[in-house]
Parts: structure tokens; sequence; C-alpha cells
């Protein structure tokens, strides 16, 4: 004769949902289901290290971010160039040689040369390289 536990376990719905179709299968196929939860744990783990870095650089754990007009106020010491009466250079006087040049002024190689170094396929996307971040996560 039947419990009154049996009888409940048998009168229930099953349930809907991702959740319950993910574990259904898994039962149903274990040998099949365990790439798919390796990949599921993965994604997790990678959703929340993203999320905690994030937090914690807003809140400054690695210390505070500039904002934008105190990046637009940054000032470079330039090197001092001494010259002489007939304006030939007698010397510099620096601690880091540094020389300002405006943006026209750079030649279109140098722009060329950074882009090839730094990223080959910048113009292939919208400033974020999904292949280059599959293949760091690899």
């Amino acid at each position: 004769m039947p419990t009154k536990h049996n009888i409940t376990m048998a009168k229930r719905k099953p349930k809907k949902g991702a959740f319950a179709r993910f574990r259904n299968y898994t039962n149903q196929n274990p040998w099949k289901a365990w790439p798919l939860t390796i990949l599921t744990v993965s994604v997790s783990l990678i959703l929340l290290g993203v999320l905690f870095l994030s937090v914690t650089v807003r809140w400054g754990l690695f210390g505070s971010i500039p904002t934008e007009s105190e990046l637009l106020s940054i000032k470079h010491d330039n090197a001092t160039i001494v010259y002489s009466e007939d304006e030939k250079i007698l010397g510099k006087y620096f601690i880091q040689n540094r020389t300002s040049v405006d943006f026209d002024d750079i030649a279109m190689e140098v722009y060329d040369a950074l882009i090839a170094t730094e990223d080959a396929r910048f113009f292939q996307h919208q400033g974020v390289d999904l292949r280059s971040w599959a293949r760091v996560l690899y």
C-alpha cells in the first residue's frame, strides 16, 4: 500500500524553467552534461570576477579614479633649452628630456606604427577586440 509520502510525490507537476530543464538533462545524461556544467560554472566565475573587480575599483580599493577634469589638466615639464645670442643651442637642462609637439605635427607613419604594434585589428572592431579577450581568457 502506497504511503502518503509516495502519493504526494506522484502528484507533483514537473518544474519549468531553464534551471529545471538543465537539472533534468544532467540527471538523464550524466556523462553528456559535464562539459555543460563546467562551462556554466566557468562563465559564472568569470562574470563574478568581473563584477568583483569593477566594484572594488569603483570603491577605490586600488586607489582613487581621476576625474575627467584631472586628466585634462595634466602638465608635463619640458626640457629648458638655452640659446646663444646668434640663436645656437648652448645646452638643455632637464630632469626628464621632454619636448611638446602639436598633434598635427606628428607624421602619419607614427600613427600607423603605433597601431601596427598595439592592435593589428584596430579598424575592424568598435573599441573592444573580442578575439583578443578570448585569447587572453584561454
